[in-house]
C-alpha cells in the first residue's frame, strides 16, 4: 500500500508541475480563452488538494 500511495503521489506531483508550468507561461495565459485558463487553475487547485491528501497518507502509512 505504501508503494502504491508513493507512486500516486509522484504522479500527482508530476501533473501538478505541468499545470503550474503552463500557468506560469505568460503566452499561454495571455492567449488562451479565459475558460481554458480558469479550467487549468481549477485543475491546479484539485491536484494540490490531492497532493496534500496523498502526502498525509504516505506520511501516516510509510512514516516519511
Amino acid at each position: 500500500e505504501c508503494a502504491k500511495l508513493t507512486k500516486q503521489l509522484a504522479d500527482v506531483e508530476k501533473q501538478l508541475a505541468g499545470v503550474r508550468a503552463r500557468l506560469a507561461n505568460e503566452k499561454f495565459v495571455g492567449s488562451a480563452p479565459a475558460s481554458v485558463v480558469e479550467g487549468a487553475r481549477a485543475n491546479e487547485r484539485g491536484l494540490a488538494e490531492q497532493q496534500e491528501g496523498l502526502a498525509r497518507k504516505v506520511a501516516a502509512l510509510c512514516g516519511s
